[in-house]
């Protein structure tokens, strides 16, 4: 679709399908579409009017879907008509998607209808996030989580987990909320990263719960909240969180300039930190870890930190 600055619309290439402030206008074959996104959770109302086409049109098809389901059921609009439309108790969430789709009647019309629109909703009050949340392997594919609930009124919970530079995606939601799951056919050897949150009536979430890394078979979770701080007498602070139950070492690299990263130490899984000693003065540092397991296997790197030495 382009832009057109001089009649102010959307439109395809041949000036059909197009969008206006107020008017959708499908082609043969191809439908129009504006799409809402929630940035809130609640319930309320969807409202406005319809006016039909021409009246030698043989009319389009109007819905409103909401992430998906469909709200308002499929309206023919014909000879100029005013239609309006109320939509009551309507959930969504953060990010659930509102289409207004208006489609043409066979391949026999091709003109605009006027569309408004009017979103109205009660936003629900945030639930209590989770926390404590825990991720230990069980066994070459299951990895079993727990974590403490913290809000009575919740009525589901969501389950979501990520592995590498994956997005999250919700692998379980159950009701009521239950305080454990277990996440089933895990690739073995691959670290896991997962998080979960409170849903309850009328759209209403919780924040995300603290993220935890959980592996199988020989997989390390990657280090996290590495921080670097300089203390003076040329030396630096480095402390980190180490996720990999099954490391037996924790690698620490520096780098400076543009040299490469080195190891300048190596410790034991149980240690959250160390000491950078014999900095130069006034040179700036960066700083990354990763657990080592048996065999040589190693997690990603943690994130990367800076600090200048004095």
């Amino acid at each position: 679709m382009i832009w057109g600055n001089d009649n102010y619309r959307w439109t395809n290439s041949d000036g059909y399908p197009f969008i206006t402030i107020d008017q959708m206008h499908p082609a043969s074959g191809v439908g129009t579409v504006r799409r809402w996104v929630s940035n809130v959770s609640g319930t309320g109302t969807l409202s406005g009017t319809l006016t039909g086409p021409v009246s030698q049109s043989t009319g389009t098809y109007f819905t409103i879907y909401v992430d998906g389901n469909v709200v308002y059921p499929q309206q023919l609009l014909t000879n100029s008509n005013v239609v309006p439309y109320n939509v009551p108790n309507i959930s969504v969430h953060d990010k659930s998607i509102v289409d207004f789709v208006l489609k043409t009647n066979g391949e026999q019309s091709f003109d605009a209808t006027g569309v408004t629109a009017r979103i109205t909703l009660n936003s629900a009050q945030p639930l209590n996030a989770p926390t404590n949340l825990t991720a230990q392997g069980e066994s070459y594919d299951e990895i079993l989580l727990n974590w403490t609930n913290n809000d009575a009124s919740a009525t589901q919970v969501e389950i979501q987990s990520s592995w590498g530079d994956q997005p999250f995606t919700t692998f379980e939601t159950i009701s009521p909320p239950p305080t454990w799951a277990k996440f089933t056919n895990a690739a073995p050897g691959r670290p896991y990263t997962f998080r979960v949150r409170a849903l309850g009536a009328n759209g209403a979430t919780s924040p995300f719960s603290n993220t935890a890394c959980g592996q199988t078979g020989s997989g390390l979770c990657t280090p996290s909240n590495l921080t670097a701080q300089a203390i003076g007498n040329s030396q630096i602070q480095l402390n980190w969180t180490n996720n990999a139950t099954n490391a037996t070492d924790v690698e620490i690299q520096s780098s400076w300039g543009d040299q490469p990263f080195t190891t300048f130490e190596t410790v034991s899984p149980d240690t959250s930190g160390v000491i950078f000693p014999n900095a130069a003065p006034g040179r700036t540092y960066t700083f990354q870890v990763q657990a080592v397991g048996t065999g040589g296997a190693t997690s990603g790197f943690s994130n990367q930190v800076s600090a200048t030495s004095y």
